[in-house]
């Protein structure tokens, strides 16, 4: 063949070839990202919806109805799901897979601005964004302190630490549990109000007629022009305290004639508003409560950024912490859980199978070509066929994860297929007394179709794999591809690298086989006569009989998945160490009564002793697609389990359910009264699965 005639008498070309192929593979992997699975999002638009004290009654209603009407109507849409508490509600349409995300946002986007004239005119904007499972969290944090009080270091984490982590390379956004925010607090003494004549509405407008800021236009001087901006917005007490209220006279003639203040002999008096109420600062009322280790504490959740590394945006997050703790002396924070520490031993437990394997095959090859040279030649096409994969990879976006690797670690046997049945046909040559050249190029000739038909028919069976239907062929599109690429420059390395190498180099070898591959050599040729001479012929004497073992073991093994001996799931359970105690009350439970069971609960999960860490949350939970809910009647407790544990996670789980039976128990004491119901699973739930538990 001329291509692999080229390859041999110009050795010069696959000393470039490989070089070029070592290059391109190197700097793609370092630049692929690392993570557990592959990306296989399915297109999701998220509206977020606030409305400070309206009930579900009326956000569901009032602003949810119109808006999944109009939601509804969106092309491709494959189904809605929504959450709604008090004051504010999540909308989350999922659309099929064949569908654009950026076409599916302009949807929404525009069937949201349709919808706005049947909503409240109050209403703050509503946020849309495009739901990404890929910003996963891969650093939570906690930040607590035993000197400043939780309104200091909320201003801290909120103002300082929150948008310095937010700066690190990899992170998309933080999310915060547990902290307050400051606000300043009127007062109104109902005596005052009323003696003044003004109501509590006056107050209200007074507020928020003076809390503004606007462009004040232009003035304009011989030599220049400057523009003003008129700054009437609330900065301190002092200014709310002096904002003026009105005037006695027309707040009495502003009233009912019930007041007992009369225009016509009352004295004009203007009224401020510390005149009629107390004004102070103070914080929001807290609605959510965070606990680590059973003290009070801000949960910070670090999500990563879409097309980042897990592994890298953790190292960075973690690499960043020193420095907070030399800035802010008297915080401490407490890492809980590093997702890059499972995604890395998992990621590093594939690399080692490949590398086991590709050792494995090596070994095997010295023992059955009886020559370092000849095994050396055909493991060539190993390191050369994932370095091609790694560079296709890089180019086609993928990203360097369990699914890939999987595929890699296949195709260890597979890739040696090429040259090994190469390198055996031009052995054969030299053997016969052709010289290493002409016996490199006649041996690839001779058997170059079958070599092609071979792959091809690897190719044939896996290459579809990515072009399949649904959320499956997204999970597996790595996978078909990865083998594809593979399994194609091994056919290139078998027609160009190998040859070369053998008309040059390992057919000149004088290396002598050591005793035990000699033996090894004798005892394989006594078997494989053994199974010429006597199972083979024994087969072909029964040959009704080999028919029906075989026919039987095929229906055995197809009945294996109905009968239950198999399971049958699309990803089967992984034991990663975390539990989610969900506690729900009944709609309408004081948000202390939650606190105090998620505390109490918090000290059950304390002793167990396989826990790392954990973190506990009152009046919101972390939902499967919509992050945090805010939902006064519900609690939830975050395990993290040691890496080294002794127990399963499935074992806790099953101890911490156990109601009333020992230390561990957390399920409902049938004497205690009204307990709330307990859910524990090993992820967040699904907004489905939340309200079937309320």
């Amino acid at each position: 063949m001329r291509f692999t005639r080229l390859f041999v008498e110009r050795p010069t070309l696959v000393t470039v070839f490989l070089c070029l192929v070592l290059i391109a593979g190197t700097l793609s992997g370092f630049r692929l990202v690392r993570q557990q699975l592959p990306n296989y999002d399915v297109p999701s638009i998220q509206v977020l919806l606030t409305y400070n004290g309206a009930s579900t009654t009326e956000m569901r209603d009032a602003i949810v109805r119109p808006l999944e009407d109009q939601i509804a109507g969106s092309p491709d849409l494959s189904y809605v799901e929504t959450s709604i508490e008090p004051g504010q509600a999540s909308i989350v349409a999922v659309f099929s897979l064949n569908s654009d995300e950026n076409t599916d946002l302009v949807q929404v986007q525009g069937r949201v601005q349709n919808s706005l004239h049947q909503l409240p005119s109050d209403l703050p904007t509503p946020q849309i964004s495009i739901y990404n499972p890929s910003e996963a969290v891969v650093v939570s944090l906690a930040a607590s302190s035993t000197t400043d009080s939780l309104g200091q270091l909320s201003a801290i984490v909120t103002n300082d630490i929150v948008p310095a982590i937010e700066q690190v390379p990899g992170v998309s956004y933080v999310q915060e549990n547990g902290n307050v925010t400051a606000s300043i607090q009127v007062n109104v003494d109902p005596q005052k109000i009323s003696a003044s004549g003004f109501s509590l509405t006056d107050v209200i407008n007074a507020i928020a007629n003076n809390n503004v800021r606007a462009p004040g236009g232009i003035v304009y001087e011989p030599n220049r022009e400057t523009n003003l901006d008129i700054r009437g917005d609330v900065q301190d007490v002092p200014t709310v305290a002096n904002l003026l209220l009105g005037n006695s006279t027309t707040a009495a003639t502003s009233t009912s004639s019930a007041s007992s203040v009369y225009p016509w002999t009352a004295t004009s008096r203007l009224y401020r508003i510390s005149d009629v109420a107390n004004v102070q600062d103070a914080y929001e009322t807290q609605r959510v409560y965070a606990y680590t280790n059973g003290t009070p504490a801000i949960e910070l959740d670090v999500q990563k950024a879409a097309g980042s590394s897990e592994v890298t945006a953790s190292n960075a997050v973690i690499a960043q912490l020193p420095r907070l703790e030399q800035q802010y002396p008297d915080i401490k924070f407490s890492v809980l859980n590093v997702q890059s520490t499972y995604t890395q031993d998992l990621l590093s437990g594939v690399t080692r199978t490949l590398i086991e394997g590709i050792l494995i095959t090596a070994i095997v090859m010295l023992f059955f070509l009886r020559s370092w040279r000849k095994a050396i030649v055909v493991m060539v096409a190993v390191p050369a066929s994932f370095l091609v994969t790694l560079a296709a990879m890089n180019v086609l976006g993928f990203t360097l994860d369990t699914v890939s690797l999987l595929g890699m670690t296949l195709m260890i046997g597979i890739l040696v297929d090429d040259s090994i049945v190469v390198l055996e046909n031009i052995s054969r040559h030299q053997e016969e007394g052709e010289k290493p050249k002409e016996a490199a190029i006649n041996g690839i000739s001779e058997i170059g179709v079958a070599t092609i038909v071979i792959t091809l028919v690897i190719v044939v069976v896996f290459l579809p794999l990515s072009f399949l239907p649904g959320s499956v062929g997204l999970f597996l599109r790595e996978f078909g591809l990865v083998v594809t690429v593979a399994t194609l420059t091994s056919l290139f390395v078998s027609f160009a690298v190998t040859p070369a190498l053998s008309g040059r180099w390992a057919l000149f070898s004088r290396w002598q086989p050591w005793g035990v591959i000699d033996r090894f050599t004798e005892w394989f040729d006594g078997v494989r006569s053994w199974y010429a001479q006597t199972a083979l012929t024994w087969g072909l004497e029964r040959r009704a009989f080999v028919v029906w073992v075989s026919f039987g073991s095929l229906v055995v093994a197809l009945l294996l998945i109905p009968l239950g001996v198999v399971g049958f799931e699309y990803y089967p359970p992984v034991d990663r160490g975390e539990l989610f105690v969900n506690i729900n009350y009944p709609t309408g439970t004081p948000l202390i009564a939650v606190t105090d069971a998620v505390r109490q609960a918090e000290q059950i999960v304390l002793k167990v002793p396989d826990l790392q860490s954990e973190t506990s949350i009152s009046g919101a939970y972390e939902g499967a697609l919509s992050g945090y809910i805010n939902n006064g009647a519900i609690g939830q407790i975050h395990i993290f389990l040691k890496t080294g544990r002794h127990n399963s996670t499935q074992y806790w789980s099953q101890q911490l359910v156990q109601p009333g039976e020992g230390e561990m128990g957390l399920g409902p004491d049938p004497a205690a009264g009204q307990r709330p119901h307990l859910a524990l699973t090993s992820q967040p739930l699904s907004l489905r699965e939340q309200r079937g538990l309320a």
